[in-house]
């Protein structure tokens, strides 16, 4: 059962990625490093700086420590990291961090991908809405800041890869294969169908990418062939209010069921919920016809929690965690 879209809530967050702390000097430089292959690739390849509060705050040595530490982690991406001596340098930065509240309001008006380190200067300052915040430079990493880039540029984020799949975001260019994977009336005998009107879906799903990709980052995502982009369904997690955790909801198109790829999906959609989101409680709404897919909420560990009448009429509820 494929879970319906999640409530538009304005909501800000900060993503924390924890790394370990290298101690190495040096300005301007970019290492050739051993790393593990990423969620995404990253075509990020410069990164822009300017922290005059921060530098301020700590204090030349210590400052030139915390910068040593982000330009080694950002020489494990590739990424080359500029500092800027003043806003009029800004240019066509690929990439801006700073704490001076004036440049992230000029970035987002210029459409700059831009994030904000939370100190002195910019913690108790009017910032711009949806800007991405960081606590400290030790927050970063390439893959996040690659993340702000796309974000910005609208490229979709590639969640996570199995061995035949590839989940990614949605974009509008995918509506009209959603339609016709949809038009298999066993889709739609237990879901939901898309809009009648092609346009209001579009429309539907810009609205979907800017305001819950935007504020979660997370949400319902595509699932194509990882070694064709054919698109072969959605699956993703989205907020329920009244629900703590978050809702697994899932849709393979007909002929490419029965091959593996919903549990392929799904299991590790879950498990990227646990390591990425945080999460430990997942559920899922299924109607209670609809055998197929109950049988993947078990053999993915969900337990039946009871009716679900009390919301949508022959429906169950299955939990886990």
């Amino acid at each position: 059962m494929e879970s319906a879209a999640a409530n538009h809530i304005v909501v800000e967050f900060l993503i924390f990625i924890k790394l370990k702390l290298y101690n190495f000097g040096g300005n301007d430089i970019l290492l050739e490093c051993e790393r593990e292959r990423l969620i995404m690739d990253i075509m990020l390849n410069r990164l822009f700086i300017y922290l005059p509060y921060l530098q301020q705050e700590l204090g030349q040595d210590d400052y030139q420590g915390k910068l040593d530490y982000l330009q080694h982690t950002m020489a494990q991406f590739h990424i080359l990291v500029s500092q800027m001596l003043s806003i009029s340098e800004i240019g066509g930065a690929p990439v801006v961090l700073t704490d001076d509240p004036q440049l992230a309001f000029y970035c987002v008006s210029q459409q700059i991908p831009c994030c904000i380190v939370l100190d002195s200067g910019s913690r108790d300052a009017s910032l711009p809405s949806g800007v991405y915040c960081v606590e400290s430079l030790e927050d970063i990493d390439g893959e996040y800041l690659e993340r702000i880039y796309r974000r910005t540029k609208g490229i979709p984020w590639n969640i996570v890869e199995t061995e035949h799949l590839l989940i990614r975001e949605i974009i509008p260019e995918d509506v009209p294969r959603l339609y016709e994977l949809y038009s298999d009336d066993s889709i739609t005998k237990y879901m939901d169908n898309l809009y009648s009107d092609p346009e209001q879906e579009l429309s539907y799903t810009r609205d979907y990418i800017q305001n819950i990709y935007g504020f979660y980052g997370y949400g319902m995502w595509i699932i194509t062939l990882k070694d064709t982009g054919v698109v072969i369904g959605r699956a993703g997690l989205e907020y329920k209010e009244g629900y703590d955790g978050l809702e697994l909801g899932f849709m393979l198109g007909a002929e490419y069921q029965h091959h593996g790829y919903a549990y392929e999906a799904c299991s590790t959609i879950l498990e990227y919920g646990r390591e990425w989101l945080g999460q430990d409680a997942f559920r899922a709404i299924v109607h209670k016809e609809n055998l197929p897919s109950r049988h993947l909420c078990e053999r993915l560990g969900f337990q039946l929690s009871g009716s679900f009448a009390e919301v949508e009429k022959d429906f169950v509820e299955y939990r886990l965690g």
